[in-house]
């Protein structure tokens, strides 16, 4: 015995599946949308992660080369700008040199090639005592070394220069990095 179906139910059967096939693609091309955006921002984060690794790394060797070109004490100008990366003692009034984004272009700072595509700036300044003339600062005035002369008139011996030693780190359209460091040199 064969079955047939009415004309009528046919066609009210017709375009059904379709639509609902339909349906269900159009849900699944927006799960793997939504999946895909994901991916790109964690991909985006991730370089984004690099970028920041790579100049923290470079600003930290940077400091690291200009620490040691402090340590030898080297000719500060008195007043002025900076030249060459030496500053002359900060002004209290005035902005943070290393806050002033003039302070990283030209020679104003000096520029450390440390391998990457980053461009590493350093600048010095000169943290003079305004008190002396040789600009130089009590080591330690609670424990200080007074050869064996322990009145209250008393001068310590152990006198040492500081400085303070800013270092930035930038690739442009990228992560920035500054880093300071403060430096008590004998």
């Amino acid at each position: 015995m064969k079955s047939q179906m009415s004309f009528k139910t046919l066609r009210s059967q017709a375009g059904v599946s379709l639509i609902i096939v339909l349906l269900l693609l159009l849900i699944i091309t927006l799960l793997g949308l939504a999946s895909l955006r994901g991916t790109l921002m964690e991909e985006r984060m991730t370089a984004s992660q690099a970028d920041r690794s790579l100049s923290f790394q470079a600003a930290e060797q940077a400091l690291r080369v200009a620490e040691a070109r402090a340590a030898t004490h080297p000719a500060f100008p008195a007043s002025g700008s900076c030249t060459g990366g030496l500053c002359p003692p900060p002004v209290s009034t005035n902005t943070d040199r290393w806050n002033v984004p003039a302070t990283w272009t030209g020679t104003a700072s000096t520029v450390v090639n440390i391998g990457n595509a980053a461009e590493t700036r350093y600048i010095i300044e000169w943290m003079r005592n305004p008190g002396r003339a040789d600009g130089r600062w009590p080591d330690n005035a609670d424990d200080c070394t007074v050869s064996g002369d322990v009145s209250a008139e008393a001068q310590c011996n152990d006198w040492s220069q500081r400085y303070r030693v800013s270092v930035r780190s930038v690739e442009a359209g990228r992560s920035a990095v500054i880093l300071q460091s403060s430096l008590v040199a004998p």
